[in-house]
């Protein structure tokens, strides 16, 4: 189970609203990411000091659009196929131990869509630096 946000600030301007109206206001765009599901691992050289392993992650993703106009809030609930292949190392520096560190590189890509906000699939790209035990 994992969790993203990501923020987009945009600038005042004036938006063309149906039935000949307008709205001038600035915007905060926020896209909240709950994937979930199943992941497997591959870990080679399991008895070495540096253990390289591949991984890969799959199931459903929830994301939820939001967009804050000043005083008033828009959101939008949507749901796709998420995946997620990634490439780490761990490292046990210290014999007789299973206490370790993790570095890792993923991919993620989810189906998500929204046609009020112009999205056609999500794409995050990301490092993992941690402890292993």
């Amino acid at each position: 189970l994992t969790y993203h946000s990501n923020h987009r600030y945009i600038p005042r301007e004036t938006i063309s609203l149906p039935e000949n109206g307008s709205l001038n206001t600035d915007q905060q765009h926020t896209l909240f990411q709950l994937p979930f599901g199943v992941s497997g691992r591959y870990t080679m050289n399991r008895e070495g000091m540096f253990q390289p392993y591949f991984g890969l992650k799959l199931g459903p993703q929830y994301g939820k659009l939001k967009t804050v106009f000043n005083a008033f809030q828009e959101t939008t609930d949507t749901w796709g196929f998420y995946m997620s292949p990634e490439l780490g190392v761990t490292f046990f520096p210290f014999e007789k131990t299973d206490f370790g560190f993790q570095a890792a590189v993923f991919y993620s890509y989810s189906t998500n869509k929204n046609k009020s906000y112009s999205l056609n699939g999500l794409n995050n790209v990301g490092f993992k630096l941690g402890i292993a035990f």
